[in-house]
């Protein structure tokens, strides 16, 4: 099943590990990136493998540093013999950043800068390749536009895109406001609208937010069912349901939304 959501957890906050995989999220992303102050880098890496090492969870790991800097080649000396579910590498913005990682898990590069966008399908393509990340902080800032739906709405079409054509799954951006949870779950419907059937959190009550926007309602559910159940009738020939055409893309479409309620 396509995870539907990504939690990260600062890895300077070892308390906040387990509340996080507690928290319902399909996969949990420990960084070390971002969330983490250079002079605090070492010692949150050390706290990071430590739980890494002991945890039974098959659904966390962590997102690394930037390749080619200093605390990106700790961290994958640190990481080295780890079995990981995958590992997070941000700003990559050519295909050929990803040759410098070591970790044999499945990678899942942030896609953060206008060339990283222009690059995406490249990127997305190579085979270690298992899921990837809007990161839509840097690229607004590279753009030089707030983040907004209007400026992000190239990219995550364009990402969708990617996503289908290489079916790797691509997680938005998270939602900043982690107070406005209605406003959250909106928003992540408005993306799923564009193609983008996964999302990132920065806090726990989002999870259940962006559950709720990937999950088809019974009305959805109800017409999926009956369209396919319509289709199956015909003998897999182009037919009328309900007055409309229906036909193989239709027939996807309506299993796309089976499979999300967890019926395929």
């Amino acid at each position: 099943m396509i995870p539907r959501s990504l939690l990260f957890v600062p890895g300077n906050r070892p308390e906040r590990f387990e509340k996080a995989l507690s928290a319902g999220a399909d996969l949990v992303c420990v960084d070390l990136e971002d969330a983490v102050a250079p002079d605090a880098k070492d010692e949150a890496r050390d706290a990071v493998i430590a739980f890494l090492k002991q945890t039974d969870s098959k659904t966390v790991s962590l997102r690394i540093n930037a390749p080619g800097t200093a605390a990106c080649e700790k961290d994958q000396h640190a990481i080295a013999g780890l079995n990981l579910p995958f590992v997070m590498i941000p700003k990559v913005d050519t295909v050929d950043e990803l040759a410098s990682i070591k970790t044999d898990a499945p990678l899942i590069p942030v896609i953060e800068s206008g060339l990283a966008i222009l690059n995406a399908a490249a990127i997305l393509s190579h085979a270690r390749v298992r899921m990837a990340l809007f990161g839509g902080g840097d690229y607004s800032a590279d753009l030089g536009t707030p983040m907004t739906f209007e400026a992000f709405h190239y990219a995550r079409s364009h990402l969708a895109a990617c996503s289908a054509a290489f079916e790797v799954p691509v997680f938005d951006v998270p939602y900043l406001d982690v107070h406005d949870v209605e406003g959250g779950e909106a928003d992540t419907r408005r993306v799923a609208d564009l193609g983008i059937h996964c999302r990132s959190a920065i806090h726990p009550k989002q999870i259940e937010a962006i559950h709720a926007a990937y999950t088809p309602g019974e009305d959805e559910v109800s017409a999926a069912k009956a369209l396919k159940a319509a289709y199956d009738a015909s003998g897999g020939n182009a037919a009328l349901h309900n007055g409309k055409l229906i036909e193989a893309p239709i027939l996807r479409a309506a299993e796309r939304v089976l499979a999300r309620a967890g019926l395929l």
